[in-house]
């Protein structure tokens, strides 16, 4: 009965272990212990706590403040890391298009923003990332 007992509790540890963390709730996180990533995102998306999170990435010291002119700007250049790119533009509500080398390596994306999702950046423009960072912005296609 005991061993059945320590088996029962060692698959109820196990599984505990294996689960995967929350997700990241903008509304409700703790912006100090929040991936970078997630805080770029809840500042471009500019919401309710917007503020807190510029805060949280002010205190990491992730951008130069030429970078967080161009933020604020909701400007996009060559050079922009993924997340500074996150904090100037809602960029989750862009259309993603993976890209593969000649190898048919990863070798980034591209993200095409509609004017509806970011109007600073019309008409329709695509962001193309390579290793993490904006390798160029271009015209995008059009949608109907």
């Amino acid at each position: 009965m005991i061993r059945a007992l320590a088996a029962c509790l060692a698959a109820v540890l196990a599984a505990g272990c294996g689960t995967a963390p929350p997700a990241f709730n903008m509304s409700t996180s703790d912006f100090s212990k929040a991936a970078a990533d997630d805080l770029c995102t809840t500042y471009g998306f500019r919401s309710d706590r917007a503020l807190e999170a510029r805060a949280e990435l002010v205190r990491r010291n992730l951008f130069s403040p030429a970078e967080w002119q161009q933020i604020d700007d909701k400007l996009v250049v060559a050079g922009m890391t993924e997340c500074a790119v996150k904090a100037a533009v809602p960029l989750g509500l862009g259309e993603r298009t993976p890209r593969k080398g000649v190898a048919g390596e990863d070798i980034g994306s591209d993200v095409v923003l509609r004017c509806a999702v970011a109007p600073v950046l019309c008409p329709y423009v695509r962001i193309e990332f390579r290793q993490g960072k904006v390798a160029r912005v271009a015209p995008g296609p059009m949608y109907r």
